[in-house]
């Protein structure tokens, strides 16, 4: 919530007109500060394609897997 002084001396700052814009799209009134920036960059989506994330273990396996003796017939 904004404070009336801060209120105040927005409209004096940007004019009617801007600091209904912040109001309505910001959801402040910042005078003379960007507000609207997002927090993370956007990331183009490589799923599918080679540059995609594909993790790999490095920890050794607990449980050796099961290999069948084959004994020769006589």
């Amino acid at each position: 919530m904004v404070s009336l002084l801060r209120t105040v001396r927005s409209l004096q700052r940007v004019g009617l007109r801007e600091w209904w814009r912040q109001m309505q799209y910001i959801g402040d009134a910042k005078s003379g500060t960007y507000v609207g920036k997002d927090q993370f960059p956007w990331v183009e989506n490589l799923t599918g394609t080679r540059g995609a994330y594909r993790p790999y273990n490095t920890v050794s396996p607990k449980i050796s897997a099961w290999e069948p003796k084959i004994n020769s017939r006589s």
